[in-house]
């Protein structure tokens, strides 16, 4: 029966590549029904990225449950914890306040309580929170909520929380702050000690100013604070919402059209220093052959399995929504001084799936460590640096 259904669906709408390597999920509003809740798109699309498959014929996930007036659902944002096998969303709750809605799953179509993250209570005059997203801050080994917040008036900047649990949040801190009003950042990690944040320029165009679009800054750790030289616009004027995600060698910037349905919904380039502005055009997003209109999306890669199971009803499997078990390979290991010196060829470091540095393998005694000494959760690792660079690893259980 679920073989039946996979071939049926595929021949449908014939977007998603069942054998793909690599699947992304878009989480998307729409700005007309901004109480309705969160909807899901799913592609395998790597080669172009504009392909996108609807869940269940654009179904909200959930419907807001917060009291009014914070009873919206806008900017919803999905990351995924490889580690927990838990997928945690954060959305926009109200036009003002100093709160943000978050929910979390195991499964994508289950949804925990609606709880409302106190993130800007702690900052005086606040008058509003929009956009927030997640982030695995390698860093502190942390998440990272942050999103743009208006203190008494004088303009939106970027602000931030840390937290372990989605319950305790660190003292907010001002992240980004370029002099003049700025809403929906997104954080890329480029690479070790290199992250891009794209933003839209909030600013009214006037004059010589022409403001209403995209661009980036960097910074050296992702909790900030980010520079405030920022690049030229990446994206036409009237645009809004961008999520940058690399494929391959392609870095794609996908954002809102807000002032108009028929400009392209995706830029893109391979040289993050290129000076063209905007970036070359990527496309109208597709969904089959029709236009694939949406508000403020954001995107992430997501396991096969998640995706086989909302579009096509696949069971999962207990390993898909059971956390990874650490392993004690070492017990007895006392720690050395040059356990961590990453100068030394025969060490290199592991990073998991999702991005977080996990271990540094120890080539020479075939000793796979953890942060905490002989412990490793199971799983596939990518080895970036020494003599194992690029290479996949597998810790089993």
């Amino acid at each position: 029966v679920w073989l039946f259904s996979m071939l049926l669906c595929g021949a449908a709408f014939g977007q998603v590549d069942t054998n793909a390597h690599h699947f992304w999920m878009m989480t998307y509003f729409w700005n007309s029904a901004e109480g309705a809740g969160p909807r899901l798109a799913f592609s395998s699309d790597s080669a172009t990225g504009i392909q996108w498959q609807k869940y269940n014929n654009e179904a909200v996930l959930f419907a807001p449950s917060l009291p009014a007036p914070n009873n919206l659902c806008r900017d919803p944002m999905i990351a995924f914890d490889a580690t927990n096998k838990v997928f945690h969303m954060v959305w926009t709750v109200a036009w003002t306040g100093t709160i943000i809605g978050h929910s979390s799953s195991k499964n994508l179509k289950n949804w925990t309580t609606q709880v409302g993250l106190p993130v800007a209570a702690n900052i005086p005059g606040t008058t509003c929170c929009w956009a927030p997203e997640i982030f695995w801050d390698d860093v502190q080994s942390k998440w990272m909520i942050y999103w743009s917040t208006d203190v008494n008036n004088t303009g939106k900047r970027i602000w931030s929380v840390t937290t372990t649990n989605f319950s305790t949040l660190s003292a907010p801190v001002k992240i980004f702050d370029p002099g003049y009003t700025v809403i929906d950042a997104d954080i890329l990690k480029v690479a070790a000690g290199n992250y891009y944040m794209v933003f839209k320029d909030e600013r009214n165009s006037s004059g010589s100013l022409v403001a209403k679009n995209i661009h980036y800054t960097t910074c050296s750790t992702p909790q900030g604070a980010y520079s405030t030289a920022v690049s030229a616009a990446i994206a036409n004027t009237g645009t809004e919402g961008p999520c940058l995600i690399k494929v391959g060698d392609d870095y794609r910037c996908y954002f809102d059209p807000f002032s108009t349905t028929t400009t392209y919904r995706m830029v893109h380039t391979t040289n993050l220093a290129t000076t063209s502005s905007p970036w070359p055009d990527g496309g109208i997003l597709k969904s089959g052959t029709a236009n694939f209109t949406y508000s403020h999306s954001n995107i992430i890669e997501v396991p096969r399995s998640f995706v086989m199971f909302m579009l096509f009803n696949k069971p999962l499997q207990p390993s898909d929504t059971t956390p990874n078990t650490s392993i004690n390979y070492f017990p007895t290991l006392k720690p050395r001084s040059n356990m961590y010196n990453e100068g030394n060829p025969s060490f290199v470091k592991m990073f998991d799936l999702s991005g977080r540095l996990v271990s540094i393998d120890r080539i020479g005694q075939g000793e796979i460590l953890g942060a905490s000494y002989g412990r490793l959760p199971a799983g596939f690792y990518i080895r970036t640096a020494g003599s194992m660079k690029n290479k996949m690893a597998k810790v089993t259980k």
